[in-house]
């Protein structure tokens, strides 16, 4: 896959529809696994999810991941995205049980536009925080697999971790 990056990355033709196709597989099993881990609305399916984020990741001019881990956090800010598209051309509201977020507590359901709202707060105190909730709600990423893509311990993500779920869930009950 970093071979496949970096020949995006360089502008070789036909290199963007190849790491697509290699990369569909996984990022439909991220998508499954997120819709029946009840962290999206029923109405949108993982293979809907994975379509319409394969098509942001071709038309961007650029990718910003130099290996899978960067790929994977590429997509999820994507997946965000088309969730938030998917709400706003008038589907309706979607609704996200937040499992991850919330993992202490019985699980939330929060209109998607409300938590893009309170990500959007958050971002005016901590990009990295929004970043770590994209990882791990939209991008289905472990606290381990973070730790090892931002070169921290996992304690140290855990405890980040800790900090962001409690802004979140303040902010969602206001």
């Amino acid at each position: 896959m970093t071979e496949l990056l970096r020949a995006v990355d360089a502008g070789t033709p036909g290199a963007r529809d190849e790491l697509i196709c290699a990369v569909y597989a996984e990022m439909r099993l991220v998508a499954r696994r997120m819709l029946h881990g009840g962290r999206l609305p029923w109405r949108v399916s993982p293979a809907e999810l994975v379509q319409n984020t394969a098509l942001k990741l071709m038309v961007q001019q650029r990718l910003a991941a130099r290996d899978r881990s960067r790929f994977i956090a590429c997509s999820a800010q994507l997946v965000r995205r088309v969730l938030l598209d998917h709400t706003q051309r008038g589907n309706g509201t979607t609704r996200v049980t937040l499992v991850s977020a919330l993992a202490e507590e019985p699980p939330e359901e929060v209109a998607l536009d409300t938590l893009h709202g309170a990500l959007e707060r958050l971002a005016r105190v901590s990009a990295e925080q929004v970043r770590l909730v994209e990882l791990r709600h939209f991008g289905g990423m472990s606290v381990d697999e973070i730790a090892e893509l931002d070169g921290n311990s996992a304690a140290a993500v855990q405890g980040h971790w800790r900090v962001t779920r409690a802004w979140l869930r303040d902010a969602l009950a206001h």
